[in-house]
């Protein structure tokens, strides 16, 4: 960890936190943990980097240890990685829980799709593929009370069926008891889904650093990570100099120019939607009305 990165993460490391490892960066196999934050413009930060050979829970205390040595006790409002748990598992040993806990959504369609691929049965392929969109299509359901009554269609589906009855007692013990960590019904107003942000950073190490090769030396493979977080620095020196426009800036305005909206513009459907006509083009928009009340306590984005 870099200075630069202890600083981000103690400015960061009450947002959002994720955590995932990448193979194939040297010839020992050697696993890159990566930690990241998200910052104010919506880009990947990555805070923190261990080089390890296993992914057992120990492993991980020792490296957050060693985090926390540098920058104290964190409390994210959100911690995503995979479905491993021993990242959250070593986190709540060493920092306590994080307030909301998520996993990747990428990662949770993987697990559908090996588990439908070992799991079912005498079931031709295009019958796995619908399997795997019920899946998906439940995975991303946001009503919640849609989402349970989808959940116990899919589950007696898969249960009747003898060729799916272990996928679907599979998914009954390890998915459905804990919805609140995958389904996006769940997760609607965390501003998360996916490790996109990881993905984004293993690519680029991968392919635009290392060419796609491998390195023989850990050594050099430290480089890289040096030089990337080095770059990461002057790209976020750029955009604060420039003054862009930060994501929370984009909506402010957004909140800001919707009130100049002349109401011929506005024409009411029902008691929760409206149609509204695009001040720059000939197309309009429908806007529906989720809630009465914003959930997230203290909303900085609170909408005027």
């Amino acid at each position: 960890m870099t200075p630069f990165q202890e600083q981000m993460l103690k400015k960061l490391g009450g947002q959002k936190v994720c955590i995932d490892g990448t193979h194939g960066l040297n010839n020992y196999d050697f696993i890159l943990h990566s930690i990241l934050c998200v910052d104010e413009f919506g880009n990947g930060i990555p805070v923190a980097f261990m080089f390890s050979n296993r992914k057992d829970t120990s492993c991980f205390e020792l490296f957050f240890k060693k985090v926390k040595e540098r920058v104290g006790i964190l409390k994210p409002e959100v911690f995503m990685s995979d479905d491993d748990p021993a990242y959250y598992n070593a986190w709540t040993s060493v920092m306590g829980p994080a307030q909301n806990q998520l996993l990747c959504a990428w990662h949770v369609i993987q697990n559908f799709k090996k588990n439908i691929r070992n799991k079912v049965h005498a079931k031709p392929q295009n019958e796995k593929e619908k399997i795997l969109e019920k899946c998906v299509s439940l995975m991303g359901e946001q009503e919640e009370e849609n989402f349970q009554r989808s959940a116990k269609l899919l589950l007696e589906e898969l249960v009747e069926d003898p060729d799916t009855r272990e996928l679907g007692d599979y998914l009954e013990k390890y998915y459905m008891k804990r919805a609140n960590v995958w389904a996006l019904c769940y997760r609607k107003h965390l501003g998360i889904n996916t490790n996109m942000y990881l993905e984004a950073l293993h690519k680029k190490i991968k392919y635009s650093y290392l060419n796609g090769k491998k390195v023989r030396r850990l050594d050099l493979a430290i480089n890289v990570l040096m030089k990337i977080t080095r770059d990461i620095v002057f790209e976020r020196i750029t955009k604060v100099a420039e003054n862009v426009e930060t994501t929370k800036m984009k909506i402010s305005l957004s909140h800001v120019a919707s009130e100049t909206i002349d109401h011929c513009d506005i024409q009411f459907k029902t008691n929760s939607s409206w149609r509204v006509n695009s001040s720059t083009s000939g197309n309009y928009c429908k806007v529906t009305r989720s809630k009465t009340k914003c959930p997230v306590e203290y909303c900085p984005l609170s909408c005027t």
